[in-house]
């Protein structure tokens, strides 16, 4: 089963040949919600609670945006506009960071508002919030759904560790194969439905090498050249 890797998140392709829904938690400028627009013919959700990215989010195919935060539970919250191009529920770049009151929706809610019984593809990259969101939602919702590409946030707060690992295995219990691609943090996880998604022991063998080890040996290599020929760049590695 090849596994590809888009804007930091990797997942199985060949799962959205036939997918009819798909959930993009956590919109940011759109680039998730084009490439599923262009590539699977699904009808997608896309949420983005943050006003300025909202705002210039493209009209794109089948693609639906909502300008709410996904979470574990329904409400208000002060949302933390970042910098750049993200902003946060729980973390701040900085002291006075200015906060905008955005609406949140729980999954379940959602889901029960628009009709929604089967997600074939669903991807969460909500800053921090994906733990939130993961603990709450009710066991049926997610066992209904097929694929699920996570970026954890742990490279933010390292004692979030417990909370992560509590939801893998609570995943692994509802029937996921979980595979953690980074390799020093978190940042990049798949979980696989078998119940629907038959997975042979070839299968796992093939996104255990072609989706991590491969790769990971590609980046580490590229990293050691950086440094060789002096062209590496600072910051926290994410992979």
């Amino acid at each position: 089963m090849k596994i590809e890797n888009v804007i930091d998140h990797s997942f199985a392709p060949a799962l959205l040949r036939a997918a009819k829904l798909a959930l993009d938690c956590g919109a940011n400028h759109g680039e998730f919600a084009r490439w599923l627009s262009a590539n699977t013919p699904a009808q997608v959700h896309s949420f983005e609670p943050d006003p300025r990215l909202f705002a210039r989010l493209p009209p794109l195919p089948r693609v639906t945006y909502h300008p709410l935060a996904v979470d574990g539970e329904s409400g208000e919250f002060d949302l933390a506009l970042g910098e750049a191009t993200c902003s946060s529920a729980r973390y701040r770049e900085y002291a006075g960071q200015t906060t905008v009151r955005v609406k949140k929706i729980s999954l379940d809610e959602f889901c029960r508002d628009h009709g929604i019984t089967q997600i074939d593809f669903m991807k969460i990259d909500i800053e921090g919030a994906e733990l939130s969101l993961l603990e709450h939602t009710s066991d049926a919702l997610l066992a209904a759904t097929t694929q699920i590409t996570v970026e954890f946030h742990d490279f933010f707060s390292r004692e979030d560790l417990p909370r992560i690992t509590g939801i893998f295995r609570r995943l692994e219990g509802l029937g996921f194969y979980a595979v953690k691609f980074s390799h020093f943090y978190w940042s990049d996880c798949l979980f696989l439905n078998r119940r629907t998604v038959p997975l042979t022991l070839l299968d796992r063998l093939s996104i255990q090498v072609s989706g991590k080890y491969v790769p990971g040996v590609a980046r580490f290599t590229r990293r050691q050249w950086q440094r060789l020929t002096g062209g590496g760049r600072g910051g926290l590695p994410k992979r």
